[in-house]
């Protein structure tokens, strides 16, 4: 099994949340590790490629004629349930690549983590952003009154997840589809559609190893 590496790197503040709040400092918590860190959870990161990949391969049908580019994508990341958008009719079935969380270089949280235990700054808490926020009357456009709310964000920074094959080595077409879905992701997290979670994918060595340690290609 062959594992590659995708570099996540945020142009902007982005929030992944984890559906939970402080009381009395944050409404909208980040997702953090065990570690306190935060990160991407891999099926966030899955999804949000798959979605690129269907926009993808419904425009090069559309163009083309035909279903070979949704096959394409099937194989890639698999047929879902019908319950989930999948083929009337059809089965759920494996995907030839498996995405992992997007985190911290080790070697990163490592610094963190040494530091902090040296009784020096807890360099996590850089890490974090709130921002403040009001509920909006969708009749009347304008502010509700007391409905004042605040969201925690990450900062701009650089996280890496691990790409697994799992059957091998993809076809020409489904290689071509996965390159074009990384680098059509412009955007992830929450608030997309206000600024929040600028970003770009790219292919990258391991972290903290070497162009010599390690090999990018299946």
């Amino acid at each position: 099994m062959s594992t590659r590496y995708l570099c996540l790197t945020f142009d902007s503040d982005w929030h992944v949340g984890s559906g939970a709040g402080i009381p009395g400092s944050v409404d909208r918590q980040v997702l953090r590790d065990e570690e306190g860190f935060p990160y991407v959870p891999g099926k966030t990161l899955t999804g949000i490629l798959r979605d690129a990949a269907e926009w993808i391969a419904d425009v090069r049908d559309t163009s083309e004629e035909g279903n070979k580019w949704k096959n394409v994508l099937i194989g890639l990341f698999g047929e879902q349930p019908e319950s989930h958008g999948g083929t009337q009719g059809g089965f759920a079935s494996g995907a030839a690549v498996g995405i992992g969380s997007a985190t911290l270089s080790r070697a990163l949280r490592n610094y963190v983590q040494e530091l902090r235990e040296a009784s020096g700054p807890d360099l996590r808490t850089a890490l974090f952003t709130v921002r403040p926020g009001v509920k909006i009357d969708r009749t009347t456009g304008r502010a509700l009154e007391d409905h004042l709310f605040s969201t925690e964000r990450v900062r701009g920074c650089t996280l890496y997840a691990p790409v697994k094959y799992l059957r091998g080595l993809l076809s020409e077409d489904e290689e071509k589809l996965l390159e074009d879905a990384v680098r059509a992701v412009r955007r992830l997290g929450g608030k997309r559609r206000r600024g929040g979670g600028r970003c770009r994918l790219d292919w990258c060595n391991a972290p903290n190893r070497t162009d010599s340690e390690n090999d990018s290609r299946p």
